[in-house]
């Protein structure tokens, strides 16, 4: 059943690029990608650059029962407002509230960390993940990029 499910958040290593671009592959993951609108199909080359150049973040990966399915991700932790991505690479298991469970462990994660506000941007083609972060308390603030929404949580509600 369902209610033995058990989400964990493990740090991500150079070990899981793999299974990320893999997921990334997916058409149904990737359209929600700001980077790979029009059908971009990013490279092995790409995928390594984004891993190798970043800076302060903290990636997880997403374990069901520690079988991996998805990544949640954080990016200028030098900052008082990080900003927070999520994704369940495995379609199959999309509308389980999985995502949910993964995204309030992360949203708890920056809570322990002491941080008191989060942001994200949604392409406003994704309601699915429109939907997740309004059900955990992100508030619509304004437009991001072209095609996509500005939200943020004030965690400390």
């Amino acid at each position: 059943s369902r209610r033995n499910m058990k989400i964990q958040l493990r740090p991500a290593t150079y070990d899981d690029l793999e299974l990320m671009l893999k997921w990334r592959h997916d058409p149904r993951v990737s359209q929600g990608f700001y980077s790979q609108q029009n059908g971009h199909v990013i490279t092995w080359a790409e995928h390594v650059i984004w891993w190798e150049s970043r800076k302060n973040w903290q990636t997880f990966i997403i374990q069901l029962n520690d079988k991996e399915i998805g990544v949640i991700s954080f990016s200028g932790l030098d900052c008082w407002f990080p900003q927070i991505g999520i994704y369940i690479g495995e379609p199959i298991l999309w509308s389980k509230g999985y995502g949910k469970q993964a995204l309030l462990a992360g949203l708890n994660w920056l809570k322990e960390n002491d941080y008191s506000y989060v942001w994200t941007t949604i392409l406003k083609t994704n309601d699915r993940a429109i939907r997740l972060f309004e059900s955990v308390g992100f508030r619509q603030m304004d437009e991001g990029r072209e095609d996509e929404w500005f939200y943020r949580k004030n965690l400390t509600k």
